[in-house]
């Protein structure tokens, strides 16, 4: 038995909670480095091209397994009750959206700042 395999088969409902959500941290952070290495290889251009193809497959995969593991349903990868919702719904979703969007840029601004400034972190400098 994997070491890996030990440590969820001991975790508590919290750990795996935690690992859970760490999982959709690494794909959004292995997606973006997958990203990067094509903007890298073929330039930004051809890159967004790609990325293009890769999120539709890469979305209707995750949503469709997503929905058969948490018993929701999907049409064409996207969540039945996403599609479901009034439109002044989806309006203040989409805005509440934007301004996760604009905070997390905050976020990274400000993690880099103070990293950067304050010597705190040895690879960025």
């Amino acid at each position: 038995m994997s070491t890996i395999q030990e440590g969820v088969d001991q975790a508590d409902k919290a750990m795996l909670v935690a690992i859970v959500m760490d999982a959709f941290r690494r794909t959004i952070v292995h997606y973006g480095a997958w990203f990067a290495e094509v903007a890298h290889q073929v330039g930004m251009d051809k890159a967004m091209a790609v990325e293009d193809e890769v999120w539709t497959a890469s979305m209707a995969n995750q949503m469709d397994r997503l929905g058969k593991t948490l018993d929701f349903p999907t049409e064409q990868g996207v969540p039945s009750a996403l599609k479901a919702l009034p439109r002044e719904t989806l309006i203040d979703l989409i805005e509440k959206l934007s301004i996760n969007w604009l905070a997390n840029d905050g976020i990274w601004f400000q993690a880099v700042e103070k990293k950067i400034r304050y010597g705190r972190c040895q690879t960025l400098q």
